[in-house]
């Protein structure tokens, strides 16, 4: 099945290059899924008791086929003629030297999610590990604008950089960061307001011990949407060595405050060396794009001194980049 999904998550990346963003999204969140779920539900109302987690892994197999042939069908209907003579942009090696960081980049996102829970582990019991969980789950969803803009905006990176428009792609930069941070906002409001009621709703007032976490975990999300799409535009634009080494440096500086603060403040010490090393992370980056690209990332979108374009023709004199 993980063959599957990752041939149709690259097929719904093949799309969203192409420019079609909701048919990138279409067969992996809503074929796949509503398929699934509909085999799952027939196949438990037949089976009764018989029905096993095996049957339920076939079925979404099957489903992430499906999904995989409508995904490639409508990557055959938009894909445009020229790309059948077109010769490659890069050759193949290039792209392995890309791929490679790229799965580092993606591994060390994952370290640097895991690391404040196994640090936990060494320090606390197995229901305060269960309390920050929740925390971590609850404080994940506020990531959401980012993610959704990501999706639209990360293809949008790449093709305005290859073609050399800088001007557009600071807009683009800009609106993005706008709307990331915006969606974001809303939601710590949200969460500051009704956080501890969903809580003891979801999860019971036994877990109110999360909400303090989660507000700690917010403020690193505040980090981390207004500083703008960082990761993703210089992972788009050839600079994925560059995030893969300040990642590193992240989880391992992660591990330090981890193990600096836990015994100091406990779930709210594990809150806080994520948010930090969150925060911290995101400076280097939105300094990164300023000093590759000439970029500014965040939602100021204000143009960077010294950027200027060719004399204008009516008067000759230089123009700023905006």
């Amino acid at each position: 099945m993980a063959t599957l999904m990752v041939l149709g998550n690259l097929t719904g990346a093949a799309l969203r290059g192409l420019r079609h963003v909701l048919q990138g999204q279409f067969p992996d969140l809503v074929i796949r899924y509503a398929l699934a779920l509909a085999f799952c539900t027939v196949a438990a109302l037949l089976l009764g008791d018989a029905f096993t987690a095996s049957h339920a892994m076939a079925l979404h197999a099957l489903a992430a086929g499906i999904a995989l042939v409508a995904g490639r069908v409508m990557l055959a209907r938009v894909r445009p003629v020229e790309l059948g003579s077109a010769p490659p942009i890069r050759e193949p090696r290039e792209w392995l030297q890309s791929t490679i960081p790229l799965a580092l980049v993606a591994g060390t996102f994952l370290m640097h999610q895991q690391t404040d829970i196994v640090v936990l582990g060494l320090f606390v019991d197995e229901a305060q590990i269960g309390i920050y969980r929740v925390a971590v789950q609850t404080a994940g969803f506020l990531a959401f604008g980012l993610h959704a803009v990501n999706m639209v905006a990360a293809p949008q990176f790449a093709r305005l950089h290859s073609l050399g428009d800088h001007d557009r792609l600071q807009r683009v930069v800009t609106t993005s960061a706008r709307v990331t941070l915006a969606l974001t906002a809303l939601a710590v409001i949200g969460l500051v307001s009704v956080g501890r009621p969903v809580i003891d709703l979801a999860f019971g007032v036994e877990y109110d011990a999360a909400y303090s976490p989660i507000l700690i975990l917010a403020i690193g999300q505040i980090f981390n949407a207004g500083s703008g799409s960082v990761v993703f535009l210089l992972n788009m634009t050839g600079h994925e060595r560059l995030v893969v080494r300040v990642l590193g440096l992240a989880v391992v500086l992660n591990i330090g405050l981890n193990v600096g603060l836990i015994p100091l403040f406990g779930l709210n010490g594990a809150a806080a060396a994520t948010a930090i090393t969150l925060a911290l992370w995101n400076l280097r980056l939105w300094w990164a794009v300023r000093q590759q690209l000439g970029i500014e990332s965040t939602a100021i979108g204000r143009p960077l001194a010294g950027r200027q374009v060719a004399a204008d023709d009516a008067g000759g004199m230089p123009t700023s980049r905006r």
